[in-house]
């Protein structure tokens, strides 16, 4: 029977994503990986693949993280409003 997940791949998703942003794929390892996500090396590989794996999964979060806020700008009253909502979102 397999084992279940004691992490949440969502989360862990995001760590990822974060991890390969402030890094790129050259700059960022395995270790990096694991210490930013507090998963194991096994789990990760089991869960995402291996890191090129890992690093088009973070690539897709980015781009969704970004969607996210490209509507809200298109919604925005304004260029300065939409701007402001843009850089209030790569800031977080």
């Amino acid at each position: 029977m397999p084992r279940s997940k004691n992490f949440s791949p969502a989360l862990v998703r995001q760590q990822l994503t974060d991890t390969f942003v402030a890094n790129g794929f050259g700059g960022t390892s395995l270790a990096m990986l694991e210490a930013a996500c507090g998963v194991g090396k096994q789990s990760l590989y089991n869960a995402f693949g291996d890191k090129r794996a890992m690093y088009l999964d973070a690539v897709d979060c980015a781009v969704a993280r970004f969607a996210a806020v490209g509507s809200a700008m298109a919604s925005a009253p304004d260029g300065a409003s939409a701007l402001k909502l843009f850089f209030d979102h790569l800031l977080a």
